[in-house]
């Protein structure tokens, strides 16, 4: 792979000795290397390789109690997961903070570091009414339904960063437990499922998803068991957000949209608001959000789509989507010092039936687009 470098001329794959961008800090490189990721480790937890595996039987990994401990680093784990059965996840940390609606507390030391998760019928790395897990350095590889996976959107002060979601696909037929796992309008297996804004994600990439490469889809409400959780994800404030690559996903890199509804997992648009308090008066106490050098390219339906209130897209990087590359409808919006590349020295052609590239657009209300 090669790096490409913004100069006088366009593009080029020789940087320009004493080139600067008109303003700093901004990006002048794009990356469009492909991720390389080692599968394998000394320890493997796996599923037998038989005629249940092939019907979607695989193993499963389950934590369980506040007052566990778990610590799980250079794991190999593969044949996991069993397709349409709740709850049977290749690594699953569930309900350890709340019950009852009441919180019980953060799941402090647990953590999943440097370890493969490949081949799973269902979901990958699932945390559940759970916060505070520590999950670095992983790979989700071949996996069915969501990969990164926030359940109730109740999940708060967890860190995912530097980890690797590739190749997510749709459940078989009939074996989605939820709607917005299936191919539907900016929908689908998708590598990050992130319902509450109140975490660490960073440093983390996703590339051939089937839906999105990261969906923040923030309900007003809390869903399943956590639903009398006293909550509203919807106006809590953004954690952080920042340095996350998005590629060659079939829907949206970044989608910041499109909540569940129900329990069947319907979603619907819904606006992010977030408030100083995570209360609904926006009036008085509303507060901006940043999300800052996130790389978004080749994705098959733009490169952000988002709804959203007073957002900050600073220094970010976008290049050969499909559609268009800032899309969606929000309010005092700000996209400053980004590079926007239509078509890159990399670029060979976009999916069929794609809508035609551009490079900003939005409705309901205003945006500030500068110094790109």
């Amino acid at each position: 792979g090669r790096l490409q470098h913004v100069t006088s001329n366009g593009m080029s794959l020789t940087p320009e000795p004493g080139y600067t961008p008109p303003v700093s800090p901004a990006p002048t490189v794009l990356d469009e290397r492909a991720p390389v990721a080692n599968l394998t480790r000394n320890i493997v937890i796996q599923g037998a390789d038989d005629s249940h595996w092939r019907n979607g039987f695989g193993a499963h990994v389950m934590v369980m109690g506040l007052q566990s401990r778990i610590v799980i680093d250079g794991v190999e784990m593969r044949r996991m997961g069993q397709a349409g059965v709740l709850g049977r996840y290749p690594m699953h940390w569930h309900l350890l903070s709340y019950a009852n609606g009441a919180l019980l507390g953060d799941a402090v030391g647990h953590s999943i570091k440097n370890s493969a998760i490949w081949q799973s019928a269902n979901r990958c790395i699932v945390l559940h009414a759970t916060n505070g897990v520590q999950v670095q350095n992983n790979i989700c590889h071949d996996i069915a339904g969501h990969a990164y996976f926030l359940e109730d959107a109740v999940e708060r002060r967890n860190v995912l960063e530097g980890n690797l979601a590739l190749m997510i696909r749709s459940p078989a037929q009939g074996k989605a437990l939820k709607v917005h796992e299936t191919p539907v309008f900016q929908a689908g297996a998708s590598g990050f499922w992130l319902t509450n804004p109140d975490n660490t994600v960073r440093g983390n990439l996703a590339g051939d998803a089937q839906g999105n490469g990261f969906w923040l889809a923030f309900p007003h409400k809390p869903t399943g068991p956590s639903a009398n959780v006293a909550m509203l994800p919807d106006a809590l404030p953004l954690g952080v957000f920042d340095d996350n690559v998005a590629h060659s996903n079939g829907q949206p890199g970044i989608n910041l949209d499109w909540a569940v509804t129900d329990e069947a997992g319907r979603v619907a648009t819904n606006t992010y608001v977030p408030t100083v308090d995570g209360k609904e008066n926006v009036y008085t106490n509303q507060i901006r959000m940043a999300m800052r050098r996130n790389t978004v390219y080749k994705n098959g339906m733009h490169g952000l789509w988002n709804r959203v209130s007073q957002p900050d897209y600073a220094e970010w990087v976008s290049a050969d989507n499909a559609g268009v590359h800032f899309a969606g409808a929000g309010d005092d919006g700000r996209i400053v010092r980004g590079l926007v590349v239509g078509r890159s020295l990399n670029h060979t052609s976009y999916p069929n039936g794609a809508d035609p590239p551009a490079a900003f657009a939005t409705y309901h209300s205003t945006y500030a687009m500068r110094d790109n």
